[in-house]
């Protein structure tokens, strides 16, 4: 099954880039960049293109447990592609703020993907948000849109099941990771 862990984002933040990305859809006329719908908006952590169902709940359980203190405080950033060099794929948004809690707790989920042999995307992870996919190459895309730097706090994430389908990938969360505060 297709499956990845994700940040999920408040609907304030929501809110704000599906505006940016009417916007950003205005301003690149041409019909190949696939926009993600709001509902889809989230900060991937890890993507398993084939997650051996009967690993879900020992991989659950096991992620579950390092995830104490380390709220992160997030800001959106600049809209820029993917890759930097190269045939672009990506429309995105760069993040700013407590970036090294978001990195530990990708390479965290990573090991303990690694430990029970499931395999991953391994691609060098950079925070961003998918804002659209682009179909081909082409030229200059328009990227320039004024937009609130809003800040929002992480205190969750989520292990969420993705199905392709005619009108784009429907997601469902299969378990939610609060994170826990002990002192």
């Amino acid at each position: 099954m297709r499956l990845f862990f994700a940040i999920p984002l408040n609907e304030e933040i929501k809110n704000l880039l599906e505006d940016v990305i009417l916007r950003l859809e205005k301003a690149n006329i041409k019909s190949d960049i696939n926009w993600v719908h709001k509902e889809n908006l989230h900060l991937t952590l890890a993507f398993i293109e084939n997650f051996p169902e009967e690993k879900i709940m020992a991989v659950q359980n096991e992620i579950a447990k390092i995830f104490t203190n380390d709220f992160a405080l997030l800001q959106l950033g600049d809209i820029g592609y993917f890759p930097p060099n190269g045939q672009v794929k990506v429309f995105k948004m760069s993040l700013n703020g407590d970036l090294q809690i978001i990195n530990k707790w990708q390479k965290q989920i990573k090991q303990i993907l690694k430990n029970h042999n499931i395999i991953f995307d391994e691609k060098n992870f950079t925070p961003h948000l998918t804002l659209g996919r682009i179909k081909w190459q082409r030229g200059p895309l328009a990227k320039f849109v004024e937009y609130d730097r809003l800040s929002f706090t992480v205190n969750n994430f989520q292990m969420i099941k993705s199905e392709l389908g005619i009108g784009g990938s429907r997601y469902e969360v299969l378990r939610d990771f609060i994170i826990n505060s002990i002192n």
